[in-house]
């Protein structure tokens, strides 16, 4: 019976963990919009989810053929990948992603990969990864409404020809260096000043449209006081012309107060003049309704009509993450300059262009990188110093060992071999000792041998009857044996 309970338990389980995989697989889907466009139109892709997640990463993978320009939706705006979590709550619009098409010569079509990760749904359960692809076509330029001769004849051989574009209007324009801020493409007159030590700048200027020509730009030098320059821009249809100019007005130096009237006055009469350009006032506020940077704060406060803003970078970052949402849906937002960011001063440009490339707007955020370097000795240095250090201290302990050993040796050789003050001198006294030790042995023998011939002489001289004889000679006798033992 336990068994088969046991049994019964394992196919429940199994059943119902197929089920919930199944449920789980079954959320995890991804859409792109499918799009056809123009040649060179930019044009946006939404990526939306089935079912409501509180956190996604999504990323375009591939887009063969296409550029990318921008993206939005969440943290990593303006790149390929975005990422998003809410505490509470789902969404199902993960992200938006803007590619410019090519110009095509016939139709054409491409795939753009869409991929999804790290996906939870309200209820912070885990939803499988997923993925999707958009297909874009894109319509050739020209096409003519007959498809062969025979037609054609038949239709009187008329071909349909778009017109060209009159647009005559640029995208940016400026100066390098002390370039200057506030471009709009409907505004044809500018104004700026650089300091008398600026002798020559460039003039940059970048087109509305690929088809159009630009004449003025380049290098130009500088002569105290106002510089006037045009910059002349040609529509496609070569006909239509926009010609925008711009007053560079480098100071006169401090000392010549003559020529600084001068400056100023020049300086008004061009402020004056700049207001006589009017702009149209349904153009005044195209831009930016949101420009964000992930982090920091811009300073001043953003305004749509502020185009110049400063941020102080204290973090070792090479690029920041900024969000923006222009002020009409369609419009293109190109960011520049926001790559491999440098110590000192970085100039980021946004640029904003209608859909219809009649306007476009450019803000300028300076960076200002300031990063405390410190010397972190790298793991694989401080352990070649360990090593070294090791190695230079065991040298120098065997060293040390050695010349200690050296001179014990010499220390024990020198005491055996030691130099002794008067040494010779008591070798001379053990040769005088044994000297006299001899002489005194042959003393004795010798008066041994008197001894015995003076009993001689007093047993020959008992015969004698004269015995002061006797007596003489022993005392000469002595005295001869005297003088020979100190002799």
């Amino acid at each position: 019976m336990r068994v088969k309970m046991k049994k019964v338990l394992k196919v429940v389980l199994t059943f119902l963990f197929v089920i919930a995989t199944y449920n789980v697989v079954s959320k995890a889907a991804i859409s792109a919009t499918s799009k056809t466009v123009n040649s060179g139109e930019t044009f946006s892709i939404s990526v939306t989810s089935n079912v409501s997640v509180s956190a996604y990463t999504v990323k375009a993978t591939g887009y063969s053929g296409l550029t990318f320009v921008t993206s939005s939706g969440g943290t990593g705006a303006g790149t390929t990948t975005i990422s998003d979590a809410k505490a509470t709550g789902g969404m199902t619009s993960l992200a938006t992603f803007q590619f410019k098409a090519p110009d095509v010569e016939k139709d054409q079509t491409f795939k753009v990969d869409f991929s999804a990760s790290g996906m939870g749904d309200v209820n912070l359960a885990p939803v499988a990864d997923s993925s999707c692809t958009a297909t874009i076509t894109v319509k050739a330029k020209t096409q003519n409404s007959g498809e062969n001769g025979s037609n054609t004849s038949q239709t009187g051989g008329s071909t349909t020809t778009p017109s060209k574009s009159n647009v005559a209007t640029l995208s940016n324009l400026g100066i390098t260096p002390n370039d200057f801020k506030g471009f709009s493409s409907n505004k044809l007159s500018y104004s700026t000043e650089v300091p008398n030590d600026v002798e020559t700048v460039e003039i940059y200027a970048k087109k509305g449209q690929s088809r159009q020509t630009i004449s003025g730009t380049g290098k130009k030098t500088l002569k105290e006081g106002a510089n006037t320059f045009n910059i002349v821009v040609t529509a496609e249809d070569g006909t239509t012309k926009k010609t925008y100019t711009l007053t560079i007005n480098r100071k006169v130096k401090a000392t010549n107060a003559t020529q600084n009237e001068t400056s100023n006055e020049i300086t008004e009469n061009t402020t004056v003049d700049e207001p006589e350009e009017t702009e149209d006032p349904a153009k005044a506020g195209f831009g930016l309704t949101k420009l964000e940077i992930s982090g920091f704060k811009l300073q001043p406060q953003f305004q749509t009509d502020v185009f110049e803003y400063n941020v102080d970078l204290k973090e070792d970052l090479e690029k920041l993450e900024i969000e923006t949402v222009a002020t009409q849906e369609n419009a293109t937002v190109e960011i520049t300059g926001n790559e491999n960011l440098q110590d000192g001063e970085n100039i980021i440009t946004i640029l904003v262009n209608s859909e219809d490339g009649q306007e476009s707007v450019a803000y300028q955020i300076i960076v200002n990188k300031s990063v405390e370097k410190q010397e972190v000795m790298p793991k694989s240095v401080g352990n070649d110093k360990i090593k070294k250090i090791a190695i230079l201290s065991g040298a120098v302990g065997i060293i040390v060992i050695i010349a200690v050993v050296i001179v014990v040796k010499k220390i024990k050789s020198s005491k055996n071999e030691a130099f002794i003050p008067y040494e010779n001198i008591f070798d001379k006294d053990d040769e005088e000792f044994e000297e006299n030790n001899s002489e005194r042995d042959n003393n004795e023998k010798y008066f041994e041998k008197e001894n015995f011939e003076e009993d001689k002489v007093v047993e020959q001289s008992q015969d004698v009857d004269n015995l002061d004889v006797y007596e003489e000679e022993k005392i000469k006798h002595k005295k001869r044996s005297k003088g020979k033992r100190f002799k």
